[in-house]
């Protein structure tokens, strides 16, 4: 059993003089069901060490901002970095354009090898195994059926019992969404090899100015509501109660009646 944070990356933004390196803004991360907070530009980060989790998937395009996550991760956990390396996959990604070969998994190696020695650094039992996966921007019926394909790719890695977790902060809306759904289709396709969604978060940085921190909300009783509506479709339409009984099961409902 493995726990895996999937996480969609963004383009993030320059700076005020335009010039400097894209980034996320640094913010405080608070989470709700224990209060502890955590201060970083990658809320992958914080998912990261308040889960203790073995691998990170990252989920972006080609144009991405893989050179920031390289040279976030390999800071954070004090590891020398290949500059050069930084510049050239700096420069790969501020250059590309739709239509462009994307991004290889050669390219990216670095920075998943980065991203496990972080995991190491927070938990020295961490499996590893993290990966860059790169999808379209998903702008027409053929990216959106590349993407299709990604995500089953993602499906093949899992195995039985392994806990997802799933973040949906940053990048495009249209990839949060799509993972969702795709997730849910990946856990009806692997029959048997079901696995566990431990946790479906959102960091709500638009709150930041009212709160002073931005509360990560765990969003996996809505991704729930699909397996009651699965449940109650199977049992009205063909008097399967089986999933609905394991629901009831699986949760308590005193507090709901």
């Amino acid at each position: 059993m493995a726990k895996i944070l999937i996480s969609s990356l963004g383009t993030g933004s320059l700076k005020k003089d335009n010039m400097s390196a894209r980034e996320y803004r640094e913010a405080v991360y608070k989470f709700q069901d224990s209060g502890k907070t955590f201060e970083t530009s990658f809320i992958a980060a914080a998912l990261s060490e308040y889960l203790q989790v073995d691998k990170v998937y990252l989920i972006g395009t080609s144009k991405s901002m893989w050179e920031e996550v390289y040279r976030y991760f390999s800071t954070a956990s004090q590891q020398t970095s290949d500059d050069d390396y930084w510049v050239q996959l700096g420069e790969k990604v501020s250059s590309f354009k739709r239509g462009d070969k994307k991004l290889r998994d050669e390219d990216l190696s670095k920075v998943n090898d980065t991203i496990d020695k972080y995991l190491k650094h927070i938990k020295a039992d961490a499996a590893g195994g993290s990966h860059c996966f790169i999808i379209d921007y998903g702008l027409d019926e053929r990216e959106i059926w590349n993407n299709f394909d990604v995500m089953m790719q993602i499906g093949e890695t899992l195995s039985e019992d392994d806990e997802i977790y799933l973040d949906i902060t940053h990048a495009f809306r249209s990839i949060p969404l799509f993972l969702y759904i795709m997730l849910d289709l990946i856990r009806i396709m692997k029959l048997k090899n079901d696995f566990k969604l431990g946790g479906l978060y959102y960091g709500m940085l638009d709150v930041i100015g009212e709160l002073g921190y931005a509360p990560v909300v765990d969003l996996s009783p809505l991704y729930n509501l699909t397996l009651w509506a699965r449940g109650a479709y199977n049992f009205l339409n063909f008097g399967n109660g089986y999933l609905l009984a394991d629901l009831i099961k699986s949760e308590d409902l005193s507090d709901r009646i």
